[in-house]
């Protein structure tokens, strides 16, 4: 352990200190618009909400009239 520990100090001074990086305030749209892209949670509640439509869509086909439509034609044939 007291190895890790020392090897750690060590790698951690080779590196120095960290910069420290100025940058302008973010606005709130900006951090919601930033945390929303890629976002795998708000994609996956996506697809369940097109799931969800579909469903309900099947399920009311149930109760709309159903239409078919048959029909067949014979060709005559005469004698010749």
């Amino acid at each position: 352990m007291k190895k890790l520990v020392a090897l750690g100090a060590l790698v951690g001074g080779m590196l120095g200190p960290a910069e420290v990086v100025e940058s302008a305030p973010i606005s709130l749209e900006s951090c919601v618009s930033l945390a929303l892209q890629h976002n795998l949670g708000l994609e996956q509640a996506h697809r369940d909400v097109k799931v969800a439509e579909a469903d309900v869509t099947g399920a009311r086909s149930g109760f709309l009239p159903q239409l078919s439509w048959s029909g067949n034609w014979v060709r005559p044939q005469f004698p010749f």
